[in-house]
């Protein structure tokens, strides 16, 4: 063997920060005067700011708050307008702050500004689970009864509903201050930030939504954080606070329960957290977070995907970005073509991702969204394969928002109504879906994937459970945000309870729908068990790992494969005569209840433990990371496509040949590693990942999954 004995030590020094924060410090304070220091030299100048002390957040009682600087002057603001060298507030020590409120300031030296600081002081507010949102502007800019955003102002038509003409219609974009608190207090984004009003007849409601912009003309470029948990994205060019849409005054989180019941599908929604939101320190109730559509949407949740390289289009041909050519080329196919012809629908796969369709279409009818025809958006990357993905987002209409017995709506006759009038589903908001169920591969695959879905994420106790879930967060919190607006409280009790009423009622519904479209049969139970060691994949959709129990039809074959885990093999079916090793099978279910059992076995390999995991070198910052592999056999090995694995990646290895008693290498970087042991000859590098000093396992696998070694 190269490497005998070899140990490998590695330690990291952590940097460990302690910060303070001392309540109640005002009988300890000195009240010196704020002292401008001013630099020795020009050249020494470091660009002005302001700094305060203690920085803004959650405090028990009033305290005392200092600003600083370095040879500059401070002038400050407390009712959220911009601080100038003008302002009546010149800072010349320091401020109670008694009651919640937002400090503003700005430095002057000579000619030379800095930018605007904001920090907000909440004193004595109530404690809450939720995230805080502060915004801090002119109040005249959303206030002021001739101009501002929040209201009507004079140009507006009143004699029409919408108000045509209203102040709250702008589509104007300003700077404001925003900081975001999490749930412990820190607040993690700070800055100078992009205002816009959100929505569409939202915004007739009292409590306006709005959009913040990071833009690096105002401040950070970005909000780094992840304000919706490790699950989320790291960061964000736009994040909405959204008054809940038309659910406003009623849930407050209908739109948020339904796109969280897709949360594994493989469908581009909005993620959703609900936060508390101030206004120059006024509380202005429960707003939700969710992620705004628009091209840097698409890119952060497609890898590989250029926000600048896509076609992006809404409602009907609404261009949003880049070409129509390749939409209406598909349109103008659909129309003149037809799909009973499988080379035609053929085509018409390879332009459209027919499952990310399929699902979108099966989550508006099960939702019964009645305004599904008029918020479609839709897009593909410009590439040779692109195809057209669909985008499911305000879904406020659906669960029974306008009628607490919506449960019983035939949605799918609604959406594929050839006759629908001009809303809330004309013609071609529906044609598409109608125009793909003239294929009956297409057919059984919608048919198959809405019970799959009816089966598990749209089952009755799933939904109700998670409406409870979101009950419970948003009960302690409720009180403040319906007192603020003078919204009913029985009123929202009643409808939460309209839509735990839907949960239970809507899927029977839905199956007897499907039944009376379709030439379905009746519907047959199916009992699946999955032994350990694989797993199966039901309809090329439901990965099933232990149990599942379901109900499908009599007429519409489902698909089951077997798929074995790395160590494991697949023995055979129970419950159905099928030969003992066939993986896939296509069942028609006859019988009225069908118990089945996937069985897998472990799977070891003749060479297992005489191929042999090593040496290991973990986080080795002058070769990279690597491993060796020996053979303790008498036989020579050809490693092509064996696995390597840790917990969540793998290794594919190349066409390597292991002589008898002889050892390889797999290392990170083969220059580095060269580099470091010149006297090495045999090694491959391309290990995509690192290995974990403190604790790692990896194991050793033939093509074919069975065990070799572990470590």
């Amino acid at each position: 063997m190269f490497f005998q004995s070899l140990k490998t030590a590695a330690y990291g020094v952590k940097r460990i920060f302690i910060i303070i924060t001392i309540l109640g410090w005002a009988n300890h304070l000195s009240f010196a005067q704020n002292v401008e220091v001013v630099p020795q030299s020009s050249e020494e100048k470091p660009p002005i700011s302001v700094e305060f002390q203690p920085q803004g957040g959650a405090y028990q009682d009033q305290i005392i708050v200092e600003l600083h600087t370095l040879g500059a002057s401070i002038y400050y603001t407390t009712d959220g307008t911009d601080p100038k060298r003008n302002s009546r507030l010149k800072y010349e020590g320091p401020i109670l702050v008694d009651k919640t409120m937002v400090i503003r300031a700005i430095a002057y030296r000579g000619k030379e500004e800095s930018k605007i600081t904001s920090h907000t002081y909440f004193i004595n507010e109530p404690e809450s689970t939720f995230p805080i949102v502060s915004i801090s502007l002119n109040p005249k800019i959303l206030f002021d009864p001739d101009y501002g955003l929040f209201m009507k102002g004079n140009n507006a038509i009143d004699s029409l509903w919408k108000l045509p003409g209203a102040n709250f219609w702008s589509r104007k974009e300003l700077p404001i201050s925003a900081e975001i608190f999490e749930t412990n207090g820190e607040c993690v984004y700070r800055s100078l930030t992009g205002f816009r009003l959100f929505g569409g007849m939202s915004r007739l409601w009292p409590q306006k939504s709005f959009t913040l912009v990071a833009r690096k003309r105002y401040g950070q470029k970005r909000i780094k954080h992840r304000v919706f948990g490790e699950d989320g994205l790291k960061k964000f060019k736009f994040l909405v606070l959204r008054n809940s849409g038309s659910d406003y005054g009623k849930t407050h989180f209908r739109d948020g329960l339904m796109t969280g019941l897709l949360e594994d599908w493989d469908i581009e929604k909005q993620d959703f957290r609900p936060a508390h939101v101030y206004i120059n320190g006024e509380y202005w109730g429960i707003y939700n977070f969710r992620e705004k559509i628009n091209r840097y949407f698409i890119e952060d949740h497609n890898k590989g995907v250029d926000k600048d390289s896509i076609d992006f289009f809404e409602h009907r041909y609404v261009r949003k970005r880049g070409s129509r050519r390749h939409y209406q080329n598909m349109m103008t196919f659909l129309e003149e073509q037809e799909l009973t012809n499988a080379t035609n629908y053929a085509y018409v796969q390879s332009q459209m991702d027919i499952e990310n369709f399929i699902d979108y279409q099966v989550a508006q009818i099960y939702f019964d969204n009645q305004d599904a025809g008029g918020n479609i958006k839709y897009w593909r990357p410009q590439t040779p394969n692109g195809k057209w993905r669909w985008i499911l987002y305000d879904t406020d209409w659906g669960f029974g928002l306008h009628d607490s017995k919506a449960y019983n709506n035939n949605s799918l006759a609604f959406h594929t109504n050839p006759d629908g009038p001009s809303w809330p589903n004309p013609p071609w908001s529906t044609f598409i879906l109608r125009k793909l169920l003239e294929n009956r591969e297409f057919e059984q695959a919608f048919i198959n994937r809405f019970a799959d879905r009816l089966n598990t994420s749209f089952s009755s106790e799933n939904v109700e459970n998670e409406i409870d879930k979101l009950y419970e967060i948003f009960l302690p919190e409720m009180h403040r945000h319906l007192k603020r607006w003078r919204l009913s409280k029985t009123k929202w009790q009643t409808q939460v309870e309209v839509m735990r009423t839907f949960a239970k009622e809507r899927p029977e519904y839905v199956w007897t729908h499907l039944e009376q479209k379709f030439s379905t049969g009746p519907r047959k139970n199916l009992n699946l068990e999955v032994t350990h060691g694989g797993y199966v994949m039901l309809n090329e959709n439901l990965r099933i790992e232990d149990e599942f129990n379901g109900q499908y039809f009599q007429e519409v074959p489902i698909k089951m494969e077997a798929v074995p885990a790395l160590g494991y093999r697949f023995s055979h079916w129970e419950g159905i005569s099928i030969d003992k090793d066939e993986k896939e099978v296509t069942l028609k279910l006859r019988r009225k209840r069908y118990e089945l059992k996937a069985v897998f076995e472990k799977f070891e390999h003749p060479l297992a433990n005489q191929i042999m995991i090593n040496e290991v070198s973990p986080n080795n910052k002058k070769s990279g990371d690597w491993l060796e592999i020996y053979n303790n056999s008498d036989e020579t090995v050809n490693l092509e496509n064996w696995i390597l694995t840790d917990s969540k990646n793998e290794f594919h290895f190349p066409n390597s040949i292991l002589a008898p008693k002889d050892y390889i290498i797999i290392c990170e970087d083969s220059a580095s590693f060269e580099g470091t042991f010149p006297h090495a000859y045999n090694y491959i590098g391309g290990l995509g990942f690192g290995l974990n000093k403190i604790s790692e396992t990896i194991r050793l696998f033939t093509p074919e999954g069975a065990a070799i070694d572990s470590m």
